[in-house]
């Protein structure tokens, strides 16, 4: 067998773990596996000799990444026509734009991606039809549809449980496969009074029964849920991630690093959605106001210890697939979360979430060889994200 080795030199480190890993790093890859990363000094120039030597050393060099929340078959369009065409378009008119979404995630260097559902479960049947050359280098998982309930919002996302009967009931009852289950307990962020995000849609109960249900079926359970009580409801009943969680409090934050239960604060979307309202209005200012509040729920978070992911919402307006999780990055840092914690969010904490940390998520020896580079610092590289030339090597390819 051909041994595919290289030593790749990297100018700074972020190896997933959430701390650095210092400057001039060399990390030594065989046949798609990271053998061993040594510090500043050691072995450079018996390396630099080899002829399977990549000079990264003006690049940061991290682990491929994971948007832990997107609607893969919607686009981020502010085009009012094609947002209203979504809303019940056909499988068949939606393939290709997913096709392109997934190639723009593989462009920046995601190769992990966590859908969150849609009407038509359009996503979960992309995810098991595909058989292209994407489906071999980006995993993608899918909620399928999601449920929400009756009369309340979640319509675009999935389905509520009809016929007067409970949420667990209704679960019990469906055949449809999905990769895990979704859960909408809130309304959206308001943008006519700061933090009214309505009440919660289901009780405690009919939450902790699905999530029994759904946790006997081996699936995850992610909860839309914004405002204290839908996101303390979701917390009870024993989910494994909030989505969202405007407005969730420090004594919900508090029960998350306690319970270990992991939180997506999809940053991003509320900026994107502040850029739509009118300049001056009351909507641009409460949008504002509510990101402000977010970004300082997640420093909180960091300091208390809940464990986050990145999602980015793509999908939703002014919302792209792909880019917006540099974005999610930036106000990440900008909320005062340091370049090495962001990383770990992003990569280790988003494999987590989507049961891929084994082959992707940190470069620890041993890890698959999942390596994204970008030139500049690690503060550089968070800062414009989006913008900057990546390179991406995996553990079956090098572009």
């Amino acid at each position: 067998m051909t041994d595919n080795s290289f030593t790749i030199l990297a100018g700074w480190f972020l190896d997933g773990s959430g701390e650095s890993k210092g400057q001039n790093v060399l990390i030594k890859v065989s046949n798609g596996i990271v053998n061993e990363t040594l510090g500043a000094g050691r072995d450079h120039e018996t390396s630099r000799k080899n002829h399977s030597f990549i000079d990264l050393s003006d690049c940061t060099v991290i682990p491929a990444l994971v948007d832990s929340h997107v609607h893969l078959c919607l686009s981020g369009t502010r085009d009012k026509t094609v947002r209203q065409f979504q809303l019940n378009a056909p499988y068949a008119a939606l393939e290709p734009a997913m096709r392109t979404h997934l190639n723009s995630y593989l462009l920046q260097g995601i190769l992990g991606i966590r859908d969150g559902g849609d009407y038509g479960a359009h996503c979960l049947r992309f995810r098991m039809n595909d058989q292209s050359s994407f489906s071999s280098k980006v995993i993608l998982r899918s909620a399928g549809r999601a449920w929400h309930a009756p009369g309340r919002y979640g319509r675009l996302l999935g389905r509520s449980p009809g016929g007067g009967i409970s949420l667990g009931e209704a679960l019990s009852r469906c055949a449809e496969p999905c990769d895990h289950l979704k859960i909408i307990n809130s309304g959206t962020v308001s943008l006519k009074e700061l933090g009214s995000p309505g009440k919660p849609q289901f009780g405690i109960d009919e939450i902790k029964y699905a999530v029994g249900i759904a946790h006997s079926r081996g699936l995850k359970v992610m909860v839309h849920a914004n405002g204290e009580i839908p996101t303390s409801a979701a917390i009870e009943a024993g989910c494994d991630t909030i989505e969202h969680g405007f407005f969730a409090g420090k004594g919900n934050l508090e029960r998350m690093a306690e319970r270990q239960i992991f939180w997506i604060p999809t940053l991003f979307a509320m900026e994107a959605l502040s850029m739509e309202q009118a300049q001056g209005s009351k909507e641009k200012e409460i949008a504002l106001q509510s990101l402000k509040h977010q970004m300082e729920q997640v420093a909180l978070a960091n300091e208390l210890g809940v464990p986050m992911a990145l999602g980015s919402d793509s999908g939703s307006i002014g919302v792209d697939h792909g880019t917006s999780l540099g974005e999610e990055m930036r106000l990440f840092m900008e909320a005062g979360v340091a370049p090495e914690k962001i990383i770990h969010f992003a990569a280790s904490n988003g494999a987590r979430v989507l049961g891929v940390e084994t082959y992707m998520g940190t470069l620890r020896s041993g890890m698959p060889s999942n390596i994204l580079a970008l030139p500049g610092s690690p503060s550089e590289i968070i800062r414009e994200f989006s913008h900057k030339e990546k390179r991406l090597i995996t553990s079956t390819s090098c572009r």
